[in-house]
């Protein structure tokens, strides 16, 4: 792929390296690059091989009225343009025995995807659960990685949904410190839940690990 976007000139115009272009080291701070991508047409690039990249996280929270979270997440991240990513959340109050479980599918644009910043911007299925059943309906999500010095990433995300009669909106922010393509993260996480006069907030501290492969 990568040889055959070299050749055709598609990936480089007016001197400009686009994502689709974009070739992606074994993990961040990897081999002494700066980040978790680099544009890959150009000499200096020729050691580094165009490659699918993933990632899978666990992460555990605190929300309200003793209620636990215990989400996860998975990323495809292909050596142009797009990426395929899910995150669930899993809401569990032990006292009553009650759980719920949102969770969301994208498929995502990097507008940005250079040394030091990757925005994402992406539409997809939005995903209730609970003890009556599920209920599905549209979504979009936008996310942001920094790597602004080794071995710190700063990550944000932020979707908006409806499901059923609901509307649901979730937003986070993490700090954490990869090594060797381990990264271990403190975050915040806030789910809001409206239906009419009826709304629902459940934020939650956060501590998660995140494999980079």
């Amino acid at each position: 792929m990568r040889k055959w976007w070299r050749d055709s000139g598609l990936g480089e115009i007016g001197g400009l390296v686009f994502p689709w272009a974009t070739v992606l080291g074994p993990y961040p701070y990897a081999d002494g690059h700066g980040g978790y991508a680099r544009a890959g047409l150009d000499d200096e690039s020729e050691d580094v091989e165009a490659r699918t990249a993933f990632r899978l996280e666990a992460e555990v929270g605190y929300a309200i009225e003793g209620a636990v979270r215990v989400g996860g997440a998975a990323r495809v991240q292909l050596p142009f343009f797009l990426d395929l990513a899910t995150h669930y959340s899993l809401y569990w109050e032990p006292e009553d025995d009650v759980a719920i479980a949102i969770g969301r599918t994208f498929l995502e644009l990097r507008l940005l995807d250079s040394i030091g910043i990757q925005l994402r911007l992406g539409l997809g299925v939005l995903h209730f659960q609970d003890e009556l059943g599920g209920l599905f309906g549209p979504s979009a999500h936008a996310s942001l990685d920094l790597f602004l010095v080794t071995p710190l990433v700063l990550s944000a995300e932020a979707s908006f949904g409806v499901a059923g009669a609901a509307t649901i909106v979730r937003a986070s922010v993490r700090a954490g410190l990869l090594v060797d393509g381990t990264e271990v993260y403190v975050g915040y996480e806030m789910e809001s839940l409206s239906s009419g006069a009826d709304y629902v907030e459940l934020r939650s501290p956060t501590v998660g690990v995140r494999q980079w492969l």
